[in-house]
């Protein structure tokens, strides 16, 4: 198993907050986002980390770390970002965004999954978007989940069949090694 955090963005919308670091290494509570991701995969045995970098990809500085720059970063997206990291993509892998805190519980629920891909998913995530101004709910990652499964990742989905449910994707996806070889050829293919 190998991790990859997609680390590459701006982090714009945090204005002052990230002008002079990326958004991965705001501190909080003594670590940095991406120190407690690392200590989460260290901990449940993952040692293979990439960090897929970006902006001020000079900041993040860690040990036994492998490092990927998407010099493309402020003109791409984050599935440009991921597949910046394809090397990585023979194995299976966890993937997380940079920019969210996690329980190493969430991590192993992940991990449990016996799909080839498997994604973390908030069914009660509406409520996270009362009152906000600058992160709408039309910029949600949602989910459209049918019968236990995926059928849609997209932003702004709002209509569903009565057995249908929307969640919003948390920025957490597990791929076994034939999940990344799927992911892998459907990106190429695309």
């Amino acid at each position: 198993m190998k991790a990859i955090i997609l680390a590459a963005g701006k982090g714009s919308r945090l204005g002052k907050v990230t002008k002079n670091i990326p958004k991965g290494m705001i501190k909080i509570h003594g670590k940095t986002l991406i120190e407690r991701q690392i200590k989460i995969y260290r901990d449940l045995g993952i040692k293979d980390i990439t960090i897929v970098t970006g902006y001020k990809n000079e900041i993040i500085d860690f040990t036994e770390i492998n490092y990927i720059k998407n010099q493309d970063f402020e003109t791409t997206n984050m599935n440009e970002s991921l597949f910046c990291a394809s090397e990585k993509f023979s194995d299976s892998l966890i993937i997380s965004y940079t920019d969210i805190i996690f329980e190493q519980k969430i991590i192993q629920q992940v991990l449990e999954s016996s799909a080839d891909i498997g994604i973390s998913v908030n069914l009660n995530w509406q409520i996270k978007y009362e009152g906000r101004t600058l992160h709408p709910t039309s910029e949600a990652e949602n989910v459209l989940i049918e019968n236990g499964k995926v059928c849609q990742i997209k932003k702004d989905i709002s209509k569903k069949t009565p057995n249908q449910k929307i969640g919003e994707f948390m920025g957490i996806m597990k791929l076994s090694k034939n999940g990344s070889k799927i992911m892998l050829e459907k990106y190429l293919h695309l």
